[in-house]
């Protein structure tokens, strides 16, 4: 994905930018590295803005809120839970913006919670049997290799498994729509299955 630095917005955040299709499709990820907080030993992570676009008008402008991962560059982008998530919008009339602002003015407010969930993550021990529902309807190939990465792994967190979930959909799949397709079903089902008491 090429990089793009903006030097006038250096103290506020650096946007990535992927064009394809011969410019018809879009996708940018726009990170706050000023607000980064610690989850645990060294890892971290801070708000991000992904907006995917096509110019060619075959599928909807797609807004997401959530985080990024310094540690292995994982989107963990998501909806519901402590997530702000986003919204699709048809192409026509204007983006709602106001709503936009909303959201991640909402989100960057509760984000320190956010955090604290990846933390209390870290404090549980992970097992297959614990985690294996997040991945219920995945196709089988996929579940078969989180599987087997997962079990190797169960002398650590829940927080680790997430990480090893969220690593296998951003680094193995062929084309950034499954990845990003995958991520989002990961990161719901760890929300839904693992929340704070």
């Amino acid at each position: 994905m090429p990089f793009i630095r903006f030097p006038s917005c250096d103290r506020l955040g650096i946007l990535h930018c992927h064009v394809d299709r011969g410019g018809a499709r879009m996708r940018a990820l726009f990170k706050f590295p000023a607000l980064v907080q610690p989850v645990v030993n060294g890892d971290q992570i801070c708000p991000c803005l992904k907006i995917e676009n096509t110019y060619d008008c075959t599928s909807r402008i797609a807004i997401h809120i959530g985080a990024f991962r310094f540690v292995c560059t994982n989107l963990a982008v998501g909806g519901g839970g402590a997530f702000a998530g986003g919204f699709l919008s048809i192409h026509a009339g204007e983006v709602p913006i106001e709503e936009v602002v909303d959201q991640l003015s909402s989100y960057l407010t509760c984000f320190e919670s956010i955090v604290a969930l990846y933390r209390a993550w870290s404090g549980i021990r992970m097992e297959w049997d614990s985690v294996s529902p997040v991945f219920a309807g995945l196709p089988k190939r996929h579940i078969e290799i989180l599987e087997e990465a997962i079990v190797g792994n169960e002398d650590k967190s829940v927080y680790d498994g997430y990480n090893i979930a969220t690593w296998y959909a951003t680094h193995e799949m062929r084309s950034y729509r499954t990845a990003f397709d995958l991520l989002e079903r990961i990161n719901h089902g760890f929300q839904k299955l693992f929340q704070p008491s």
